[in-house]
């Protein structure tokens, strides 16, 4: 009789522990599913809104050479340089796959520990571009040094591991998932620049003094880009003011023409009378073409020009803004 009372007893509480171990398990189930639903409907959101809104390549190049180059102190924490091998070893820094990232834009970027003991970190890095729908995955370690004053590594030694790793396999996998060829000039462009010579300070510096020259002051040139200090000027900016000096140095431009001050878009559609205008009435006559005027411009040819082979030689001010890309 006891032996029975006894097997009841065992049986009735291995029922209890199993049911309430499968709630557990189930409301843990049902977190989870909960919480993939959900990020995957934020990625969704994201992925439709990302290309609604689409990336330009140039747009993306001039912003982020423009931010890698901003100034010698910039551009310095964009490259990194270690001792290896007898050898310095240089790349780019997670400074600049920040650049990178927030250049290009659209794209889901996370970490995820793999391993943290004493011995090393395994962070895994992950990228989403939400708008080509390109993602990947990197794994980055990181071995856990001690401290020389100790005899086995501590907290926060691991803690440092772990945080290196996160840099390295967050750098890794958005300069990887973002074409190198797009970002290579931008690197060049900041190893240059960590030098002094060829920051947005220099080009800036480089377009007013050529200016100048030709006798504009600053405050002029500010006006003719409609900025209201030098450190507003950008790169297309720089590459309008290249082709001013071009057409004014070729005697095509006069100089006051070319320093006048952008004119304000016209508004559309409807006059400020709130009346249709004529040229777009459907009853109204067909307007007739209007003479072209040419703006006054020198007939003669510059001093350089060589009329044999039609190009112009170079001049001593040309030399300004000799990196700034061209249309491709």
């Amino acid at each position: 009789m006891t032996s029975k009372k006894t097997a009841a007893a065992k049986q009735e509480t291995t029922t209890e522990y199993g049911l309430a171990e499968a709630l557990d398990a189930t409301v843990t189930l049902l977190g989870q599913s909960t919480t993939e639903a959900l990020r995957g409907v934020e990625i969704d959101r994201n992925s439709a809104t990302a290309r609604q809104y689409k990336r330009g390549l140039r747009a993306f190049k001039d912003s982020l050479q423009e931010m890698a180059t901003l100034d010698q102190d910039t551009a310095t924490e964009c490259v990194y340089s270690i001792p290896r091998g007898g050898k310095q070893i240089t790349g780019p820094s997670i400074r600049f796959a920040e650049m990178v990232l927030v250049a290009w834009g659209n794209i889901d970027v996370s970490t995820t520990i793999i391993r943290d003991d004493h011995v090393a970190a395994i962070v895994q890095g992950r990228a989403h571009d939400l708008e080509t729908n390109v993602s990947l995955a990197m794994e980055a370690r990181r071995p856990v040094h001690k401290k020389r004053s100790k005899a086995a590594p501590d907290e926060d030694d691991k803690q440092l591991a772990v945080s290196v790793a996160s840099s390295l396999a967050r750098r890794n996998v958005i300069l990887a998932i973002v074409p190198k060829a797009l970002w290579a000039g931008a690197y060049f462009a900041a190893i240059d620049a960590s030098t002094g010579v060829g920051t947005m300070e220099f080009k800036r510096g480089q377009a007013i003094e050529a200016f100048a020259k030709l006798g504009a002051s600053e405050a002029q040139v500010l006006v003719a880009l409609g900025r209201k200090g030098p450190e507003e000027i950008n790169i297309e900016d720089l590459r309008h003011l290249r082709g001013m000096y071009t057409a004014i140095r070729d005697k095509n431009l006069r100089l006051e023409d070319a320093l006048r001050p952008p004119e304000p878009e016209k508004p559309r559609g409807r006059t400020e009378a709130g009346n249709t205008p004529r040229s777009n009435h459907p009853l109204a006559p067909a307007a007739a073409t209007p003479a072209v005027v040419t703006s006054p411009i020198h007939a003669e040819p510059a001093s350089d020009f060589d009329p044999e082979t039609g190009e112009v030689s170079q001049s001593d001010l040309e030399s300004f803004l000799p990196d700034v890309e061209t249309d491709q």
